[in-house]
């Protein structure tokens, strides 16, 4: 587990959501460790890795050096790693991958479209924007998209939801049209960097615009704070990219995902030292 000296200095140091221990620990449920400056969260036989070195010197970072370390230190029977380059592992231990893209958003250099811009003063003057707290109203939303399908470890994960909420470090803005609530977004501006954590926007009470009324607010926000820089997360799919792309985000860190099965690569690879 991480002393207190520790959560410092990787809050301190965060530039990604999942350096952030209190709100990782509160959706996994997992207990965080350092190695090699990376985040390792550990929880029932299971790693997940944040093969990401909290330095930010990624030049010369070799992720499977890290993920040596994790395994040999912790054996586990499966591991989870994201991390700024292909891990490769043998093949037949490999139970998912995927590939994707952090964002990132200099506000300082922020220089909106006109479009963007219109559309919203058009949805600030339907929508009020305040600061609120996690209620039902809010959990309806967030069911709401769950309906829409999602894989059942991200669905867990959601409803893990009221534990980061909970907590002191997130802001959580909400949009209403009178008092209906038809969107509200979820920020951390706990570390170096502003995070754009979660946005939920209803589709039965749909307003055009609320989601860039509550980011917009939401930057304004980080600017008070003298925070420069907001991550916005993963691209996700094309219309999560294209909504962080008319914002100016750029790409920037790569997101390799892998889930593997240690000991499936362990045996593979006695086979393959015997000739078979």
């Amino acid at each position: 587990m991480l002393s207190a000296s520790q959560r410092s200095y990787v809050l301190e140091r965060a530039y990604l959501p999942e350096q952030l221990v209190h709100y990782y620990t509160a959706l996994s449920q997992a207990e965080p460790f350092l190695i090699r400056d990376c985040l390792c969260y550990v929880r029932n036989g299971w790693i997940n890795l944040i093969a990401y070195p909290l330095s930010l010197r990624l030049e010369g970072f070799r992720p499977e050096e890290v993920l040596q370390a994790a395994v040999e230190r912790f054996k586990p029977k499966r591991i989870a790693v994201i991390s700024p380059a292909r891990v490769e592992v043998e093949p037949i231990a490999v139970l998912e991958r995927g590939s994707d893209f952090y964002y990132l958003l200099e506000l300082e250099e922020l220089s909106l479209s006109k479009k963007l811009r219109s559309g919203i003063r058009s949805a600030k003057r339907r929508l009020s924007v305040e600061e609120g707290e996690l209620s039902q109203e809010h959990l309806a939303l967030v069911e709401e998209f769950l309906e829409r399908g999602v894989e059942a470890r991200v669905r867990e994960l959601f409803l893990r939801l009221p534990a980061y909420a909970s907590l002191r470090e997130p802001l959580l803005l909400e949009a209403r049209r009178g008092e209906e609530l038809v969107g509200f977004s979820i920020f951390d501006f706990s570390s170096r960097f502003a995070f754009y954590m979660f946005n939920f926007i209803s589709r039965r009470s749909y307003v055009p615009g609320a989601s860039d009324l509550l980011l917009y607010s939401g930057i304004q926000h980080a600017l008070a704070k003298g925070l420069r820089r907001m991550n916005l997360g993963l691209g996700i799919n094309p219309g999560v990219a294209r909504f962080k792309e008319k914002w100016g985000a750029e790409r920037w860190l790569r997101h390799e995902l892998l889930i593997y099965d240690p000991e499936l690569e362990s045996v593979a690879a006695s086979y393959r030292r015997m000739g078979i």
